[in-house]
Protein backbone atom coordinates (compact mmCIF):
# COMPACT_ATOMS: atom_id res chain seq x y z
CA UNK A 1 0.00 0.00 0.00
CA UNK A 2 2.91 2.35 0.79
CA UNK A 3 4.28 1.86 -2.73
CA UNK A 4 0.88 2.68 -4.26
CA UNK A 5 0.71 5.96 -2.37
CA UNK A 6 4.26 6.87 -3.27
CA UNK A 7 3.68 6.04 -6.95
CA UNK A 8 0.60 8.26 -7.03
CA UNK A 9 2.51 11.12 -5.45
CA UNK A 10 5.40 10.82 -7.89
CA UNK A 11 2.93 11.30 -10.72
CA UNK A 12 2.64 14.94 -9.68
CA UNK A 13 0.33 17.30 -7.91
CA UNK A 14 -2.80 16.51 -9.93
CA UNK A 15 -5.73 15.70 -7.69
CA UNK A 16 -3.97 17.06 -4.63
CA UNK A 17 -5.23 20.59 -4.66
CA UNK A 18 -7.10 23.27 -6.48
CA UNK A 19 -6.07 24.42 -9.88
CA UNK A 20 -7.68 27.25 -11.83
CA UNK A 21 -9.80 26.43 -14.83
CA UNK A 22 -8.12 26.69 -18.22
CA UNK A 23 -11.23 26.69 -20.37
CA UNK A 24 -13.38 29.11 -18.45
CA UNK A 25 -13.42 30.94 -15.17
CA UNK A 26 -15.62 30.10 -12.23
CA UNK A 27 -17.96 32.95 -13.14
CA UNK A 28 -18.49 31.63 -16.66
CA UNK A 29 -16.24 34.20 -18.28
CA UNK A 30 -13.40 32.95 -20.47
CA UNK A 31 -10.03 32.79 -18.77
CA UNK A 32 -7.52 35.46 -19.61
CA UNK A 33 -5.10 35.02 -22.48
CA UNK A 34 -1.44 34.45 -21.73
CA UNK A 35 -0.65 38.15 -22.29
CA UNK A 36 -3.58 39.32 -20.16
CA UNK A 37 -2.57 36.91 -17.40
CA UNK A 38 1.05 38.08 -17.53
CA UNK A 39 -0.05 41.73 -17.37
CA UNK A 40 -2.25 41.02 -14.34
CA UNK A 41 0.55 39.01 -12.69
CA UNK A 42 3.02 41.83 -13.24
CA UNK A 43 0.54 44.19 -11.54
CA UNK A 44 0.66 41.97 -8.44
CA UNK A 45 -2.55 39.96 -8.92
CA UNK A 46 -1.84 36.82 -6.86
CA UNK A 47 -4.26 34.42 -8.63
CA UNK A 48 -2.84 35.63 -11.96
CA UNK A 49 0.69 34.92 -10.70
CA UNK A 50 -0.37 31.37 -9.86
CA UNK A 51 -2.10 30.93 -13.20
CA UNK A 52 0.89 32.37 -15.09
CA UNK A 53 3.11 29.81 -13.36
CA UNK A 54 0.75 27.06 -14.48
CA UNK A 55 0.76 28.45 -18.01
CA UNK A 56 4.56 28.36 -18.15
CA UNK A 57 4.49 24.79 -16.75
CA UNK A 58 2.15 23.76 -19.57
CA UNK A 59 4.10 25.61 -22.26
CA UNK A 60 1.31 28.08 -22.97
CA UNK A 61 2.63 31.24 -24.59
CA UNK A 62 5.75 29.45 -25.81
CA UNK A 63 7.74 26.56 -24.42
CA UNK A 64 7.74 25.12 -20.94
CA UNK A 65 9.95 27.28 -18.74
CA UNK A 66 10.37 25.98 -15.21
CA UNK A 67 12.52 28.93 -14.13
CA UNK A 68 9.53 31.18 -14.96
CA UNK A 69 7.18 28.73 -13.25
CA UNK A 70 9.16 29.01 -10.01
CA UNK A 71 9.53 32.79 -10.36
CA UNK A 72 5.76 33.30 -10.55
CA UNK A 73 4.90 30.59 -8.03
CA UNK A 74 7.30 32.16 -5.54
CA UNK A 75 5.67 35.60 -5.95
CA UNK A 76 2.20 34.22 -5.22
CA UNK A 77 3.39 31.79 -2.54
CA UNK A 78 5.15 34.53 -0.60
CA UNK A 79 1.86 36.42 -0.54
CA UNK A 80 0.11 33.46 1.09
CA UNK A 81 -1.61 31.68 -1.83
CA UNK A 82 -2.04 28.12 -0.51
CA UNK A 83 -2.29 26.31 -3.86
CA UNK A 84 0.81 28.08 -5.11
CA UNK A 85 2.68 27.18 -1.94
CA UNK A 86 1.78 23.56 -2.59
CA UNK A 87 2.92 23.69 -6.23
CA UNK A 88 6.15 25.50 -5.25
CA UNK A 89 6.83 22.75 -2.70
CA UNK A 90 6.34 20.20 -5.44
CA UNK A 91 8.77 22.09 -7.71
CA UNK A 92 11.43 22.00 -4.99
CA UNK A 93 10.78 18.33 -4.28
CA UNK A 94 11.09 17.37 -7.94
CA UNK A 95 13.82 19.87 -8.86
CA UNK A 96 11.73 21.62 -11.51
CA UNK A 97 13.26 25.03 -12.24
CA UNK A 98 15.29 24.89 -9.01
CA UNK A 99 17.78 22.57 -7.38
CA UNK A 100 16.02 19.66 -5.70
CA UNK A 101 15.64 20.64 -2.05
CA UNK A 102 13.37 18.63 0.22
CA UNK A 103 13.88 20.97 3.17
CA UNK A 104 12.57 23.87 1.07
CA UNK A 105 9.80 21.62 -0.28
CA UNK A 106 8.69 20.84 3.28
CA UNK A 107 8.65 24.55 4.10
CA UNK A 108 6.15 25.24 1.29
CA UNK A 109 4.10 22.07 1.84
CA UNK A 110 3.76 23.07 5.50
CA UNK A 111 2.63 26.60 4.63
CA UNK A 112 -0.06 25.25 2.30
CA UNK A 113 -1.03 22.49 4.77
CA UNK A 114 -1.49 24.99 7.58
CA UNK A 115 -3.91 26.91 5.38
CA UNK A 116 -6.06 23.82 4.84
CA UNK A 117 -4.70 22.67 1.47
CA UNK A 118 -5.31 18.90 1.42
CA UNK A 119 -2.54 18.29 -1.12
CA UNK A 120 -0.05 20.13 1.06
CA UNK A 121 -1.24 18.11 4.04
CA UNK A 122 -0.80 14.84 2.15
CA UNK A 123 2.66 15.75 0.87
CA UNK A 124 3.76 16.91 4.31
CA UNK A 125 2.64 13.53 5.67
CA UNK A 126 4.61 11.76 2.94
CA UNK A 127 7.74 13.75 3.77
CA UNK A 128 7.46 12.65 7.42
CA UNK A 129 6.68 9.09 6.35
CA UNK A 130 9.77 8.88 4.13
CA UNK A 131 12.07 11.17 6.10
CA UNK A 132 12.57 13.56 3.19
CA UNK A 133 13.40 17.10 4.29
CA UNK A 134 12.43 16.24 7.88
CA UNK A 135 13.34 13.39 10.22
CA UNK A 136 11.22 10.28 9.63
CA UNK A 137 8.35 10.40 12.11
CA UNK A 138 5.44 7.94 11.90
CA UNK A 139 3.34 9.88 14.40
CA UNK A 140 3.67 13.17 12.52
CA UNK A 141 3.06 11.38 9.21
CA UNK A 142 -0.10 9.84 10.65
CA UNK A 143 -1.28 13.25 11.90
CA UNK A 144 -0.92 14.92 8.49
CA UNK A 145 -2.44 11.96 6.60
CA UNK A 146 -5.43 12.05 8.97
CA UNK A 147 -5.90 15.79 8.46
CA UNK A 148 -5.60 15.41 4.67
CA UNK A 149 -8.09 12.54 4.76
CA UNK A 150 -10.55 14.64 6.77
CA UNK A 151 -10.16 17.36 4.14
CA UNK A 152 -11.12 14.98 1.35
CA UNK A 153 -7.77 13.85 -0.03
CA UNK A 154 -8.55 10.37 -1.34
CA UNK A 155 -4.94 9.16 -1.19
CA UNK A 156 -4.36 9.90 2.50
CA UNK A 157 -6.41 7.04 3.97
CA UNK A 158 -4.38 4.34 2.20
CA UNK A 159 -1.32 4.72 4.42
CA UNK A 160 -3.03 5.45 7.73
CA UNK A 161 -3.71 1.85 8.88
CA UNK A 162 -0.06 0.85 8.35
CA UNK A 163 1.16 3.89 10.23
CA UNK A 164 -1.35 3.37 13.04
CA UNK A 165 0.00 -0.17 13.48
CA UNK A 166 3.46 1.27 14.22
CA UNK A 167 2.15 3.55 16.98
CA UNK A 168 1.53 2.68 20.61
CA UNK A 169 -1.85 3.44 22.19
CA UNK A 170 -0.27 6.46 23.92
CA UNK A 171 1.13 7.70 20.61
CA UNK A 172 -2.27 7.27 18.95
CA UNK A 173 -3.85 9.30 21.76
CA UNK A 174 -1.16 11.99 21.30
CA UNK A 175 -1.82 11.93 17.56
CA UNK A 176 -5.54 12.43 18.17
CA UNK A 177 -4.84 15.45 20.33
CA UNK A 178 -2.39 16.88 17.79
CA UNK A 179 -4.91 16.34 14.98
CA UNK A 180 -7.60 18.18 16.98
CA UNK A 181 -5.22 21.03 17.84
CA UNK A 182 -3.94 21.44 14.28
CA UNK A 183 -7.44 21.19 12.82
CA UNK A 184 -8.57 23.95 15.19
CA UNK A 185 -5.62 26.14 14.17
CA UNK A 186 -6.22 25.49 10.47
CA UNK A 187 -9.94 26.21 10.78
CA UNK A 188 -9.22 29.43 12.67
CA UNK A 189 -6.67 30.60 10.08
CA UNK A 190 -8.94 29.85 7.13
CA UNK A 191 -11.90 31.60 8.75
CA UNK A 192 -10.03 34.91 8.92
Amino acid sequence: MRLTLIALLLAGPAGCGSEPATDGGSDGEPTLSFEETRNAAEQGDVPAQFTLGLMYARGEGGTKDYAEVVKWYRKAAERGHASTQFYLGHAFHMGWGVSEDDVEAVKWFRKSAEQGHAGGQLHLGVRYDLGEGVPEDDLEAYVWFAIADANGNIFAEDRMPELAATLTPDQLAAAGKRIADLTGQINASTAE
